[in-house]
């Protein structure tokens, strides 16, 4: 079942009003019990029900933790799902292949059978994302040898993440990238003509690439010696938000790399920024409370940082052995009145365990 939060927001014509404590928006916090593995959720175009990972099965439940209901079970190696933008399909990759089903698990398909396409190497595939305009799925895949012949390369050996695309109606498979280095983490621009991805190919360093959709054209928009990571593209397409940094800030540029603001600013940990349906306000994490992660929101600016959640309420006497709470990846729902966000375990260094969502309800 789902975590559910219920909180209020104001806002008034394109304008978010934020509240300036926490306490003014949140009216009540109810979590409802969670078991297995829960992770990777996301929202049905209309906002009515969130599909995610659970148990390496998929799962699908209303909104509010109602009508829960597994789509994929007992498969234990299905992953990533992805709602199509009209609704009528969730994709997911499972063994080396990627699938499709209806939301009411009546139909299902095969849409690609990369292990056999790609044979004699085994592929690794995550990150699947549906283009906005339906036509297309991007995901990073690598490739794992398995020939032990003397003349190929040793077995087990891997390549380095590349970025692909498949064209659902001809079945076109495209390789986007194909550098040395790892391109990671593919985002597809609001217009479905090109991709953000990260990639370590400049250095010893991540930086922000964009790739149109034929792989002809590749823009380096960061340089920082840093991380640069986690790109949002903005609703307009016009400017993408990330993170950045050794202490992560959120930072904002246009589209094509140039005037580059930074929007947090701060020793702690700001991760995941995430636009609102019509641009007006952008949702982080933020560990400036302490080890414990909690959701925040400001302006897209960076104006008015309000903190929404608190999860050092959950805070454990000091002990190696007690994990913290933390609250991170806030998730717009489309018509901008909820924020899903995914709750997990966290030792003070890295999260350990993901157990399960939250979805703060905003107030018009």
């Amino acid at each position: 079942m789902l975590l559910i939060a219920v909180l209020f927001a104001y806002y008034a014509v394109y304008t978010w009003l934020i509240p300036s404590t926490p306490s003014e928006i949140v009216k009540d916090m109810e979590e409802l019990p969670f078991s297995g593995w829960c992770t990777n959720p996301t929202w049905s175009p209309d906002g009515s029900r969130i599909a995610y990972e659970r148990s390496r099965d998929i799962y699908i439940v209303d909104w509010d933790g109602g009508n829960g209901r597994w789509l994929v079970e007992g498969i234990d190696d299905a992953r990533d799902p992805v709602w199509s933008p009209d609704g009528s399909k969730i994709a997911f990759i499972m063994e080396g292949r990627i699938e499709s089903i209806s939301p009411d698990g009546d139909s299902r398909e095969t849409l690609m059978v990369l292990s056999e396409l790609m044979d004699p190497l085994d592929p690794s595939i995550s990150s699947l994302t549906w283009s906005p305009d339906g036509s297309m799925l991007v995901f990073e895949m690598s490739l794992h040898v398995q020939d032990e012949s003397e003349d190929s390369m040793e077995s087990g050996a891997e390549t380095n993440d590349d970025i692909w695309v498949f064209a659902i109606d001809s079945g076109d498979l495209r390789q986007l990238t194909t550098h040395p280095e790892s391109d990671r983490d593919p985002m597809w621009n609001p217009d479905s003509q090109r991709i953000a991805f990260i990639s370590d190919r400049a250095g010893d360093h991540w930086d922000i690439w964009v790739t149109d959709i034929e792989g002809n054209e590749l823009w380096q928009l960061t340089t920082n010696p840093g991380l640069d990571w986690e790109p949002s593209w903005s609703p307009d397409g016009t400017q993408i938000a990330f993170a950045s940094g050794h202490d992560t800030n959120i930072w904002v540029m246009d589209a094509d790399g140039s005037n580059k603001r930074q929007l947090t600013e701060s020793s702690a940990d700001n991760h995941h920024p995430a636009w609102n349906p019509n641009g007006s306000m952008i949702a982080f994490d933020s560990t400036s409370f302490g080890p414990v992660g909690d959701i925040w929101l400001m302006h897209s600016d960076g104006s008015e940082k309000t903190r929404l959640t608190d999860a050092s309420r959950f805070k454990p006497s000091f002990s190696c052995n007690s994990p913290w709470i933390q609250y991170h990846t806030p998730m717009w729902s489309p018509d901008g009145t909820k924020i899903l966000f995914i709750e997990g375990t966290h030792d003070g260094h890295t999260v350990i365990q993901y157990d399960g969502f939250w979805v703060m309800e905003l107030q018009r």
